[in-house]
């Protein structure tokens, strides 16, 4: 199905695929998708599979423990070029949200039943993109605000990354493929 996306996205226009080289540190394996609509914007969406080891700290008697969160990141996203972009190249600012969802495989189960973890929020990032050829580098930082929802009696620990609600910093660095890259010059 992605594959079939890719095809038709690539037919219509310029088309930037790229993965997250930062997010591999975070337990997270995405995939970016940016299509150029014009000179000055773009659109596009990152989806991030989740599968990493957490530490769950337990409220009231409920015993802290570590536990397997598997779960998918979703996040839609618009890019202004404000010098507009030649091959999706330059400087953009970038406004997008995020919707999440995970499951936890408790190390020590509680009989509670299914341990869920729900986020939504949205992220502003100031970014530079460089296409060379075919080639493409994405470096981005900015602000993300998240409403994170735990199971009712286990907070995942963050102690260093990221803080559980609100307001954080966020950044990274993407590597990717553009489809269609000599169309940048004669696209208005």
């Amino acid at each position: 199905m992605l594959l079939g996306l890719l095809t038709v996205l690539s037919s219509l226009g310029q088309t930037a695929v790229k993965g997250s080289l930062t997010d591999l540190v975070l337990g997270r394996h995405g995939i970016s998708v940016e299509h150029r609509l014009s000179s000055a914007f773009s659109a596009g969406a990152e989806v991030d599979l989740l599968s990493r080891e957490v530490f769950l700290e337990g409220q009231s008697w409920f015993m802290s423990q570590n536990a397997q969160k598997r779960g998918l990141i979703v996040e839609p996203f618009v890019r202004w070029y404000p010098t507009g972009a030649e091959g999706l190249s330059g400087v953009y600012a970038s406004l997008g949200g995020f919707f999440g969802f995970a499951n936890y495989k408790l190390e020590e189960p509680d009989g509670l039943g299914r341990h869920k973890w729900s986020a939504n929020g949205a992220s502003l990032h100031a970014g530079w993109q460089k296409c060379l050829g075919r080639l493409a580098l994405d470096m981005y930082m900015g602000t993300t605000w998240a409403d994170d929802n735990y199971p009712g009696v286990y907070a995942e620990s963050t102690v260093l990354y990221p803080p559980p609600q609100g307001f954080r910093a966020s950044g990274g660095l993407r590597l990717g493929w553009v489809f269609k890259a000599d169309e940048a010059a004669s696209k208005p």
